[in-house]
């Protein structure tokens, strides 16, 4: 075999060699860029991951907060129904006058009769709290509280305290039955009308704002706080 021959087949020998030493490389470099994708894939799926959660985790904690700061309490105040907060007593004078008349054309002599009495008339005013709603703030360290108005319930007439302070007991003309039950009723109006004069519904509900202060606040964490009122309905 002569020195050409051999130096062909050497040639092609290291040929091969680079041929097969290229493929290696080839795929060592195909398996180290499928693993650096892989890596990237999984680098993108964490972050997505860790912002998804953050954002949870943030939106958790602001929703705790809310809650913490503001939530409607426990103390139950319907309970209470229409309670009465402020009472009020006065004594209604009243005179009553009246002839006898001919005809309805002129008042008969010596019928006329003149009657002075009174009344002591008591009125309750009352709130309902079955309306009363709050909530409580803990970073503004306050209540807010919705109320309604105070109402008056019906005057009360007491028929034991009755005095008579005039009385000319015209034996021609007197009080009847009818006429009776009539000044009793104008006698309730007017004690009403006194009682509400003297302020009886704002007392009522000072007193309600007082009492519902004081209930709020047997809290230790909320002794300090402030109370807002807001009045609802007319």
């Amino acid at each position: 075999m002569s020195s050409k021959e051999n130096n062909k087949k050497e040639e092609e020998k290291e040929e091969k060699k680079e041929i097969k030493k290229e493929k290696r490389d080839n795929l060592v470099l195909g398996a180290y860029l499928k693993h650096v994708v892989l890596f990237l894939i999984v680098i993108f799926i964490l972050i997505g991951l860790v912002i998804f959660l953050g954002k949870e985790v943030v939106d958790l904690k602001k929703e705790v907060e809310k809650e913490n700061s503001l939530y409607v309490s426990k103390v139950e105040f319907k309970n209470l129904g229409q309670l009465v907060t402020q009472s009020a007593r006065v004594t209604v004078v009243k005179r009553y006058k009246n002839s006898r008349e001919f005809l309805k054309l002129f008042d008969i002599p010596f019928t006329e009769y003149v009657l002075i009495f009174s009344y002591d008339v008591s009125v309750d005013a009352y709130i309902d709290f079955e309306k009363v709603h709050y909530t409580r703030n803990d970073n503004e360290k306050k209540f807010y509280v919705e109320i309604p108005h105070a109402k008056n319930k019906d005057p009360i007439l007491y028929e034991e305290s009755v005095k008579t302070w005039y009385d000319n007991k015209n034996i021609f003309n007197s009080v009847d039955f009818d006429k009776s039950n009539e000044l009793r009723i104008e006698v309730k109006n007017k004690g009403l009308e006194e009682a509400l004069k003297q302020g009886l519904l704002d007392k009522a509900e000072k007193n309600a704002e007082l009492l519902i202060s004081n209930m709020l606040k047997t809290d230790e964490q909320c002794k300090n706080y402030d109370v807002e009122f807001n009045y609802i309905g007319g």
